[in-house]
């Protein structure tokens, strides 16, 4: 599910490119996809750890500190431990979820009908912090994040998509 999401974060930078490549863009169109361009890199290179699950590859000293022992920052114990991570991954389902609801037509933000794509994951999250404080939480981080992760791929996919497509025809 993993290297899903990494193809259909691929694609969407692939569609962010050819986005930028429309000459009737606006200069804040223009970088919000730019924006967009960078995160998915990012968001890339983090999921296959820099290129290290290519390569074979690592920094030890990131290694040594990360929970799966992989040279990626998204894995540190210390990000886990206080619930960075999920928080994050929470508040970005939250901002790409309902930021259409309150500016329309921003390509910053996915159409309202992918809401579910980053409201369900968003949701998750926090429930799974919640009851991971708690000490009662029947779910585990690595038996589902990747499903969550892959429907934030997905919603990301269709947002660049979809905005391809409008822009174009």
């Amino acid at each position: 599910m993993e290297w899903g999401s990494v193809a259909l974060l691929c694609f969407s930078a692939f569609n962010t490119i050819n986005i930028l490549k429309q000459s009737h863009l606006s200069l804040t169109e223009r970088l919000v996809w730019i924006f967009y361009t960078v995160f998915f890199v990012i968001f890339i290179a983090e999921e296959i750890s820099w290129g290290e699950r290519l390569h074979g590859y690592g920094i030890e000293s990131i290694q040594a500190i990360n929970t799966q022992g992989e040279t990626n920052l998204h894995n540190i114990g210390a990000f886990q431990l206080k619930g960075f991570l999920h928080l994050g991954w929470a508040a970005l389902g939250l901002l790409l979820g309902l930021g259409s609801w309150i500016i329309k037509n921003s390509p910053l933000f996915p159409d309202k009908k992918l809401s579910l794509y980053f409201l369900i994951p968003a949701i998750w999250y926090i429930s799974f912090e919640f009851c991971r404080e708690d000490g009662i939480c029947p779910i585990t981080v690595a038996n589902h994040q990747e499903i969550y992760e892959f429907l934030i791929a997905i919603g990301l996919f269709l947002h660049t998509r979809l905005w391809r497509r409008r822009k174009t025809c």
